[in-house]
């Protein structure tokens, strides 16, 4: 899941990082990434995003009142898994999504591929006609639904 890394407003941190017996905490750079990666919101600390992430996917609302909602969602990422990496036209792709050309990873943003980096994405330039998609198709098809990552800022500069 994409968490925040500040606790809740009135809750103290949940627990330390790293712990011994726990899973692994991964630092993405950006929503965006998590969702490449088949990740989706938090429900615990990013409800909002996690309520607009069920309904971008077309999840039902009665599951996730009943507390099936964590269920049905595995199920709808994990039908990616293991998904070839099928070529594609970036200029189809929505905005969020990210493939591949020459080996390197692109974020497809406002018409233009940035270049991804452990730092930020690098300057817009223009979409190649082919490519890689490494998205998995759930998390193009919530963009495509309208959700709105967060995005790293680097790509408001």
């Amino acid at each position: 899941v994409i968490c925040t890394l500040a606790p809740m407003p009135g809750h103290e941190p949940r627990c330390e990082l790293m712990q011994p017996g726990r899973w692994t905490e991964l630092f993405l750079l950006d929503e965006a990434v998590g969702f490449a990666a088949g990740h989706r919101p938090c429900h615990a600390c990013r409800r909002q995003a996690a309520i607009a992430f069920r309904e971008a996917l077309g999840v039902d609302r009665i599951a996730a009142l009943n507390n099936l909602i964590t269920d049905e969602m595995k199920r709808y990422l994990r039908a990616r898994s293991p998904e070839p990496r099928p070529t594609c036209d970036p200029r189809a792709l929505p905005d969020g999504a990210f493939f591949a050309e020459d080996g390197r990873a692109f974020l497809k943003w406002a018409d233009a591929a940035h270049a991804f980096g452990f730092d930020g994405y690098g300057p817009p330039r223009k979409l190649p006609e082919h490519g890689l998609r490494l998205s998995p198709q759930a998390s193009c098809n919530a963009l495509i639904a309208g959700y709105q990552p967060k995005m790293h800022p680097s790509l408001q500069s």
